[in-house]
């Protein structure tokens, strides 16, 4: 990067002033000026010692005394002592030597690792010479802002500043990354007109780190200067998360550090508080971008000791940029004019929360994933899980959208149906997610946002045509998920996680059944044939495995039963009407299953008992054959003939349960068939 600028026609240098014949009487600020530029010169000296001590004087001079200079002299600090310092000391570290010195290879003098070079000893001063510039900008800005350049000398040190944070020292890169944090910290002023008050002047406020403008439509000045900052920032941010290209030499890949990445990240929010009034969705993009980029990067194999934390949290740099989420979303919660970013703000929470199951690559560079809490693996990179951070922006999803679930530009992009089908693959996956919560997480996200969702969907059926396909498939995958149960579960736990289980249930029976004269059709048949298929058993076929009777999902089982026969008895009720049919159906279909399979167990078992579980079940089944036949006995008159034909066709099965070992079975059988006395012969539609 080229760096350039000139001076003033009227600027002359403070030495040649002082020194010329001509020259008679000399002003105070004359004497400071030369005083600075000597100071200057010393800043350059080959001995770092010298350098390192007169940096320090100038900045802490500059600093001390700067408030006692006229506006035209801080003119001439600018640009002839500030700016060509910043110069040759940027050219003299880029041309420093990279060989380590003598002195330090024989062993008369202790020289520390990090100085022992040319080039390090130079990356110091540069350091110090940046930190201090951005310091007089920051503590001198009231006096540097009345000068007519001043714009000029702010793009230009913002030039300085992202020309060494894309250095491949880290001592300098996160240098300016801290200085530019330095220089955007600075009070803004905002500028107004001056004379009499009137309707079209504006009014001056002062106001630290917000920009305020009353009574005025053009931009603030200083709004021109953040921008410039913006810009910088994303070009700092877009150029160092950049993955190298496959073809790129291995040896002389360059990946940042986290520090590094962090101060970058940090860095956001500090500009953001100058610019969010102008904050648009190409912006947030941008600002994604550089974050996935940066959450991305992995950590050489080396440092994850350091860098890993202990239990399941997220890292620093997730930290960080789980902080600037939040600020986004307050801003734009707190600017009406800003409620139409809610959808892209949802669109990149479901992108870092897709993380939990699907991390990032960066670009061709090889890692290996450790998740927190596992022991570290030896690898040359190494990639920091991101399933803490993805369960963090999870939870901030679901919150946001129980919050703006109803506004028109969350129902019009399809938020609710994108949510759902984001936690559709760690719902199917279950218990083969990288994390054994992350489905839980997800679950209770879903609970949520169904529960805001569903009554805006039977509002707007049209906005919401896609989303009941997508929610029955997750909820059908997520029932019956694609991992097997870990055997190590205790019984604690697989009680807990079939609660979640018959929360679904429940929610399905609440805000779907419960409407199905509203819904369409093939919704309330996929929901009923969801029910049907979780009323089965998990391990019917092992009827001698006692162990196996805490996997058996009996709680969910029964319930599901429970409301399939809720539903069959629905009768008349014209909000059930359809719900009603589709449940008789699916219930005589696996009571019929259920029967059948329990005959033939029953036959093979011998002395062995068959499990409580499948004795319970088929006494569920036998009660609610006899509720069924009398509560369909009461509207005979409008049920299909095909129902009667299948209950009659139940009959010879339950005959073959006579010959059950249980007890229990055969009173309550005793019972079922004397239901069917009324059934012996069809009942008549019409008397002759």
């Amino acid at each position: 990067m080229e760096l350039q600028y000139g001076t003033s026609a009227t600027a002359s240098s403070p030495s040649s002033t002082a020194s010329s014949p001509d020259s008679t009487a000399f002003t105070v600020d004359d004497l400071w000026l030369l005083l600075f530029s000597r100071l200057g010169d010393l800043c350059i000296d080959t001995r770092p010692a010298v350098r390192k001590s007169a940096g320090q004087t100038l900045f802490s001079t500059i600093s001390t005394h700067g408030s006692s200079l006229e506006s035209d002299s801080w003119k001439l600090v600018l640009w002839q002592v500030l700016f060509p310092l910043l110069d040759r000391v940027k050219t003299a570290s880029d041309q420093a030597s990279t060989e380590i010195e003598p002195e330090a290879l024989k062993g008369n003098i202790l020289i520390h690792h990090t100085r022992n070079t040319a080039e390090k000893q130079w990356a110091e001063t540069r350091v110090l010479t940046m930190n201090g510039v951005a310091r007089v900008f920051c503590a001198r800005r009231s006096c540097l802002e009345k000068l007519a350049d001043f714009e000029r000398a702010w793009n230009l040190l913002l030039e300085h500043i992202e020309y060494s944070a894309h250095s491949r020292n880290a001592e300098i890169s996160v240098a300016a990354l801290k200085s530019l944090q330095d220089v955007v910290k600075m009070e803004t002023q905002v500028r107004a007109g001056s004379g009499e008050a009137s309707s079209k002047e504006s009014v001056v406020v002062q106001q630290p780190r917000k920009m305020l403008l009353v009574g005025s439509s053009a931009p603030p000045p200083d709004l021109v200067l953040w921008s410039s900052a913006w810009k910088t920032w994303l070009s700092i941010g877009f150029d160092s998360t950049k993955p190298p290209t496959p073809s790129h030499d291995r040896a002389d890949t360059y990946i940042p550090s986290q520090s590094y990445l962090k101060t970058l990240m940090e860095t956001f929010p500090l500009i953001f508080v100058h610019i969010h009034l102008q904050f648009n969705v190409t912006d947030l993009q941008k600002w994604a971008c550089v974050a996935e980029q940066a959450l991305s990067v992995p950590i050489h194999g080396q440092s994850t000791p350091f860098i890993f934390p202990t239990d399941i949290s997220v890292s620093p740099l997730q930290k960080t940029v789980l902080e600037s989420i939040e600020q986004i979303i307050k801003t734009v919660s707190l600017n009406s004019s800003m409620h139409s970013m809610y959808p892209e703000l949802f669109r990149h929470l479901f992108k870092f929360t897709s993380f939990c199951c699907k991390p990032p690559q960066y670009g061709s560079i090889k890692t290996k994933t450790v998740n927190t809490g596992q022991p570290v693996v030896t690898a040359d990179w190494i990639s920091i899980s991101l399933v803490p951070f993805s369960e963090k922006c999870l939870e901030t999803a679901s919150s946001l959208y129980e919050t703006v679930a109803s506004h028109p530009s969350v129902i019009e992009h399809q938020v609710l149906p994108n949510f759902i089908e984001v936690l559709r693959e760690p719902l199917s996956f279950k218990y083969g997610c990288p994390c054994q919560l992350t489905w839980i997480r997800c679950i209770e996200a879903l609970l949520k946002i169904i529960a805001a969702g569903l009554p805006l969907a039977r509002q707007h059926k049209t906005a919401f045509a896609d989303l009941w396909a997508v929610l029955t498939a997750t909820i059908e995958d997520f029932l019956f998920p694609k991992s097997p149960t870990p055997g190590d579960l205790s019984v604690e736990e697989l009680q807990r996680d079939e609660l979640y289980d018959i929360k679904v249930v429940e929610l399905l029976n609440k805000e779907v059944l419960q409407y199905s004269a509203s819904l369409p059709r093939e919704v309330v048949a996929a929901v009923i044939e969801i029910l049907n298929k979780a009323s089965i058993l998990s391990s019917a076929n092992s009827f001698v495995d006692l162990e196996s009777t805490k996997r058996l999902r009996e709680l969910l089982s029964r319930r599901c039963f429970q409301i399939l026969v809720e539903y069959s008895f629905a009768g008349n009720d014209s909000n059930n009407n359809v719900a009603s049919r589709k449940a008789v159906n699916a219930l005589l279909k696996r009571c019929q299953e259920i029967i059948v399979k329990f005959v033939q167990d029953d036959k093979l078992s011998g002395q062995c008992p068959l499990t409580r579980a499948r004795v319970t079940e088929m006494l569920s089944v036998l009660k609610a054959m006899s509720t069924l036949i009398g509560s369909l006995m009461k509207s005979k008159s409008t049920v299909d003939r095909q129902v009667w034909q299948q209950i009659i066709d139940l009959y010879p099965h339950l005959v073959e349960c006579t010959a059950s070992s249980s007890s229990q079975v055969c009173q309550t059988l005793r019972e079922t068939l004397q239901s069917y006395a009324i059934l012996l012969s069809p009942p008549s539609q019409s008397s002759k």
